[in-house]
């Protein structure tokens, strides 16, 4: 929102949040280390190919009603090596999600953005979300 106010002539007090974080209200259950969506009404999701939006990854496990906390930032996953395996020279190549630990480079066309590939190593791969 935009507002017409005169330059600050004493302190202030800043409500604050953390950028990489985001609180929601589950739908269903969530698990802690799988990508968060959300849907759309707004409320978190495990990660799904189509219809949904990445958020980010949950800190802790919550059932529906209850909230998540999911946080922003690289994380590693499995690669369903859906039209051909990740490789480092997908780096910095934009991936999707398949389920809410793995992702994929294809988009068929309704896929949600995972994010971005950060790394491609014998762990998996990073992506920043």
């Amino acid at each position: 929102r935009g507002c017409n106010m005169a330059a600050l002539t004493a302190d202030r007090n800043t409500k604050r949040r953390e950028g990489d974080m985001v609180s929601l209200e589950a739908a269903r259950t969530i698990f802690a280390g799988g990508m968060v969506a959300v849907d759309a009404g707004g409320k978190a999701v495990p990660a799904a190919a189509a219809g949904t939006v990445c958020v980010g990854v949950a800190r802790h496990q919550a059932g529906a009603g209850e909230t998540v906390l999911a946080r922003r930032g690289v994380y590693n996953f499995a690669d369903a090596a859906d039209d051909a395996a990740l490789t480092r020279a997908d780096i910095g190549s934009t991936v999707y999600v398949a389920d809410d630990q793995t992702v994929k480079k294809k988009n068929s066309g309704t896929d949600a953005v995972a994010g971005i590939v950060m790394d491609v190593d014998a762990d998996g791969v990073w992506v920043k979300i």
